[in-house]
């Protein structure tokens, strides 16, 4: 599914294609679900991006910047 988010880092809005299905998506809308729970299939960079809108990009230049 495409799924447009926001970068909480960087401001930019980005599309990536996220492997979640629709009633995760409604379970997360509607917080029926606990977060964790949701979005079994996709990926940690994914989650991150769902929560977060930081693409998995960003989130591996945020990683180096934290470990200097």
């Amino acid at each position: 599914m495409k799924i447009t988010k926001k970068s909480m880092m960087s401001g930019e809005t980005t599309t990536l294609d996220v492997n979640v299905e629709a009633h995760e998506l409604l379970d997360y809308v509607d917080m029926m679900t606990d977060y964790v729970l949701i979005f079994r299939k996709a990926t940690k960079e994914e989650r991150i991006f769902m929560f977060t809108g930081i693409t998995p990009k960003e989130y591996k230049k945020l990683n180096k910047e934290i470990k200097k």
